[in-house]
């Protein structure tokens, strides 16, 4: 409802909302791609691949999801395997690229504190 409110007074004082938040606060987004659409069945390998090609269309922020398909926790074989990916793009794109770590809310507290730490240095913008 406070959308269309603030809609409706753009519109009757003929000037678009962002004028009524205080102007424009940027003139750019910065967008980002996913690297892979499937959530596994990729070996690291081909993640590394996916992040080179992106890389090379210009692309300098990837999103994908490391993790095996639907996992509340990981197993520390299962953990390693993930770093391991994550840390393979990270050498493969280099600093110059941000990686989004993408989870889609499926890990316990216990299990996203864990993964958080072991991938804290390779520095993901977000997981």
């Amino acid at each position: 409802v406070e959308m269309a409110l603030w809609d409706i007074l753009g519109k009757a004082l003929n000037v678009p909302v962002y004028t009524l938040l205080g102007g424009p606060c940027r003139t750019r987004v910065r967008c980002y791609t996913h690297i892979s659409e499937e959530t596994s069945g990729h070996s690291i390998e081909q993640r590394v691949e996916e992040a080179r090609a992106a890389v090379a269309e210009g692309w300098t922020a990837l999103k994908w999801d490391p993790l095996p398909a639907n996992f509340l926790t990981l197993t520390p074989t299962q953990m390693r395997y993930v770093v391991r990916q994550i840390q393979a793009v990270r050498e493969a794109v280099g600093d110059g690229v941000d990686l989004l770590i993408e989870c889609h809310g499926r890990l316990d507290a216990t299990t996203a504190i864990h993964l958080a730490r072991d991938i804290a240095p390779l520095r993901p913008l977000f997981m």
